[in-house]
């Protein structure tokens, strides 16, 4: 397992996105800071809520299409790729005033 703070993109190129789940996952995940922002702005927390279900469907579809301890190739991106979904999940998650699993 990789701590929130280890998140270590060096070596990932994006080449190692191969696939539009992947590609629909990252875009989804890069909005974090702009849908805060947005919520903080128009006083809408429940925006936030609403992101956080984003990220889990996006994340959903990725998962179910595709290996990620298993996979021959971008093995390291999907795991990285995965932490960075628990890293907002949790993050988001806190922001709203929820308290985020360890296991499920």
């Amino acid at each position: 397992e990789i701590a929130d703070d280890e998140i270590n993109m060096n070596g990932i190129e994006p080449g190692h996105m191969t696939n539009d789940e992947e590609f629909s996952l990252l875009k989804t995940l890069s909005l974090f800071n702009e849908k805060i922002d947005q919520a903080l702005k128009d006083l809408e927390p429940s925006a936030i809520a609403r992101y956080l279900i984003d990220v889990c469907m996006a994340f959903n579809k990725f998962y179910n299409s595709h290996t990620i301890l298993n996979a021959q190739e971008n093995k390291k991106f999907r795991i990285l790729l995965t932490s960075a979904v628990k890293y907002v999940l949790g993050n988001g998650l806190q922001i709203i005033g929820l308290k985020k699993t360890e296991r499920v």
